[in-house]
């Protein structure tokens, strides 16, 4: 064999060796690219979700006991229900959670709650401070909530069912929701949105027999931005679907009554009663949907109010018209100053078509043709029996009455003729009774005919506010749990110099009667004060009540004077609550203001009797701990090294100063961020030998001193030259020593062989 041949031959075999080294690295790889993902984890009981990843459901879940049954408090989670049951067995009223997605103190996006019924809960399915979320197909019943959301964004509802709820899907606090094909049937609200709750979407959702509103919003401090589309409410005549945009304190439901058009005008069976509280209130767009405009002339159809009080319609201003592609009227800028009473039906209204209506009652002596006055479409029509003029029955004229007929499309009056003094004509005489009193609507009342309204089968809550130099005072009568409770404390002047007290926000957790009771004072009304070392109290707000009471809020707000007087960021404003255990703080959330600040303290759950206490959060800087090195030596630099600790909630700064044996030596300034620590180092020197005393602060410690060591001439650096071994370097677990390694030396081996040989 040549050399060169033999030279190759060495190669060869250095390469398959590669080869067979790093086969084993490409396998690995792509194993891992394939791996399968992690199996679903099974659930069979009340649990704490912490780490991300799929979960179902097993079984049917039942359980009495109290607190969250599911709580979720990790990221990327996806909890599927597999169509089982979440039930508790106790009251609802109970603190108890279903599932509760707790984002509480931490960061919880991509939740998504999917396929169950979760049934007799206080809060059915909770989102709290989460983004990026999803609820789909889920079902709640016999909950005092059903689906809540609270202080989340981007939050999605689909295809999910509330019955039977107290509050059907409901908001307190969030931003840009969506709620897209939901169904709340049988709840006192349908949908219900309070306290900042903007920016959100609902498309093609249905509301029945929610004894209240089918959609609610309350308390909402700016312009809310909804957009709401295809939003279909009551059932059977009164179904109504509608739409809107913008928008803040608005409530939707069904017509209680369907009150008879003006003149020659004539319904096309669309009413939906529209509440806007506050004339600031403005709705960019409200449409309302209609079904059938015949016997009306399309085109003419505009969206016209009905005034109970006053007992007359008027027209919307322009714009305001119909889009017959889409079978929609819709009026555009509508504010709360521009209804006439609060609330009012709004029903398209257009121009009657000529000759459908009875016009034709020509031939008087057969009075009882008064009846070709109304075909049905609008009882209203069947004043045309005047034209009767050529028969003995002249008193076909009085045929006006048909105009009774409230709701002309039940088809069944427009005949009568109310007066007709002849045979004939006074067949007809119960046009009145021309409306359908079947149709129950989403507030669970009927109507009879003429527009007459039935009440509601439950009685109003109202709430009556009175103020007097001690505060406020709030009594509720007829309240209906899940309903809000709130109260403008600013139009009643309560506050102190220091603060301003506004509108204070509670919800009732069961249906109750009773008072409400707010006072703001300037010292504590307890007897432990709320000074500490690292808060600073100004001034303080008492609630006390009998009722059950939820989620209370109230917003203070402060000057930049008052600021300036405390010597205080506005950043530092806070607030405590008085309990058993003393002292607590609450959540405060800071907002601009005109000339100042405000903050929304969000207080939670409270008892009977509940004290506030507001104020500006303070540092709370402390030596905590010395330290020194272990031995000095005169003219040396000793080391002495001082803990400084901030236990307050804002950063604060200090001056430190080191003392030896009781006299001054040096000061270090110190900065430290708010519920941290800092060290300061000093470096004294000492001229004399000996046990010295050392301060900094309260904290102390010692440090010993001894005689520098004397210099010897055997002193010497050989260690470090000759007679040192240098250990033989090892590629044991070296990087890059491995098979490709191995081959290259075998490679060489070879060529070195060669090489003798030669």
């Amino acid at each position: 064999m040549t050399a060169a041949r033999k030279l190759c031959v060495a190669f060869a075999a250095a390469l398959m060796v590669l080869s067979a080294a790093t086969a084993g690295v490409g396998t690995a790889l792509a194993s891992g690219a394939a791996a399968a993902p992690a199996p679903a984890a099974n659930v069979d009981g009340c649990t704490v979700i912490d780490e991300p990843g799929t979960y179902e459901l097993t079984q049917d879940i039942t359980t009495s006991e109290s607190g969250p049954c599911i709580e979720i408090r990790s990221s990327d989670v996806t909890l599927d229900g597999n169509g089982h049951y979440l039930s508790q067995t106790g009251p609802s009223g109970d603190q108890t959670d279903g599932v509760y997605v707790n984002g509480a103190g931490r960061s919880v996006t991509n939740v998504t709650v999917q396929d169950m019924t979760v049934e007799n809960w206080r809060l059915a399915v909770y989102y709290d401070r989460t983004s990026d979320s999803t609820v789909r197909n889920v079902t709640t019943l016999g909950n005092l909530y059903g689906v809540r959301t609270e202080l989340s964004d981007n939050v999605t509802v689909e295809d999910s069912v509330a019955r039977g709820n107290s509050l059907g899907f409901t908001d307190l606090r969030s931003d840009d929701l969506e709620y897209r094909e939901n169904v709340a049937t049988d709840n006192k609200w349908g949908f219900h949105f309070e306290q900042e709750s903007t920016g959100h979407v609902l498309v093609d959702n249905y509301a029945a027999n929610n004894s209240l509103n089918a959609f609610y919003t309350n308390d909402i401090g700016e312009q809310a931005n909804y957009r709401v589309e295809n939003f279909t409410i009551g059932g059977g005549e009164r179904r109504v679907s509608v739409g809107f945009d913008g928008g803040r304190s608005v409530a939707l439901r069904p017509a209680p009554s369907t009150p008879d058009v003006p003149g020659n005008r004539s319904d096309v069976g669309a009413y939906v009663e529209v509440g806007m509280s506050g004339g600031d209130t403005t709705l960019g767009t409200l449409t309302v949907h209609y079904q059938d405009a015949s016997g009306v002339d399309e085109s003419s159809l505009t969206l016209w109010q009905y005034d109970e009080d006053a007992g007359s319609w008027s027209e919307f201003d322009e714009p305001n018209g119909v889009d017959r592609d889409s079978n929609a009227v819709t009026a555009l800028g509508i504010r709360g100053g521009h209804l006439s009473n609060d609330p009012v039906i709004v029903a398209p209204v257009g121009v009657t078509h000529d000759g459908d209506d009875g016009s034709d009652g020509s031939d008087g002596d057969n009075s009882d043709d008064g009846s070709d006055g109304g075909d049905g479409n609008d009882g209203s029509d069947g004043d045309d029996g005047s034209d009767g003029d050529d028969g003995d029955g002249d008193d076909g004229s009085d045929g006006d009455d048909g105009s009774d007929g409230d709701d002309g499309s039940d088809g069944d009056d427009g005949s009568d003729g109310d007066d007709g003094n002849d045979d004939d004509g006074n067949d007809g005489d119960d046009g009145n009774d021309g409306d359908d009193e079947d149709d129950s609507d989403d507030n669970g009342g009927s109507s009879a005919g003429g527009g007459v309204p039935v009440s509601n089968s439950e009685p109003i809550m109202t709430v009556d506010v009175e103020s007097d130099d001690d505060g406020v005072t709030a009594t509720v009568l007829n309240g209906n749990g899940g309903e809000p409770v709130d109260i403008a404390l600013a139009e009643h002047d309560v506050g102190t110099t220091a603060v301003a007290f506004e509108d204070l926000s509670t919800a009732l957790t069961a249906d109750a009667d009773g008072t409400l009771s707010v006072a703001a004072s300037e010292t504590s009304p307890v007897s432990e004060d709320a000074s500490a070392e690292s808060f600073e109290p100004v001034s303080y707000l008492s609630v006390a009540h009998d009722l059950p009471l939820e989620n209370e809020s109230f917003r203070v707000t402060m000057s930049e004077e008052q600021f300036a007087a405390l010597d205080a960021d506005p950043s530092d404003v806070t607030a405590m609550v008085h309990s058993d255990d003393g002292w607590e703080r609450v959540e405060t959330e800071s907002k601009i203001a005109i000339g100042g600040r405000a903050y929304d303290i969000d207080a939670g759950g409270v008892g009977n009797d509940t004290v506030f206490a507001v104020g500006v959060d303070r540092p709370a800087v402390d030596v905590t701990d010395v330290t020194t090195s272990d031995d000095a030596t005169v003219g040396d630099a000793a080391t002495v090294e001082a803990t400084v600790t901030n236990d307050g909630a804002t950063d604060g700064s200090t001056t430190v100063t080191l003392q030896v044996d009781g006299e001054e030596r040096a000061t270090r300034n110190a900065t430290v961020p708010e519920d941290g620590s800092v060290t300061v180092a000093f470096e004294p020197t000492f001229d004399e030998a000996g046990t010295y005393d050392v301060a900094v602060g309260n904290a102390t410690a010692t440090v010993s001193v001894s005689e520098a060591a004397t210099e010897t001439s055997d002193e010497t650096t050989a260690a470090t030259s000759e007679g040192s071994e240098v250990e033989a370097a090892s590629t044991e677990g070296q990087p890059g020593f491995g098979p490709v390694v191995a081959a290259v030396a075998l490679a060489a081996a070879a060529l070195v062989a060669l090489r003798r040989r030669r």
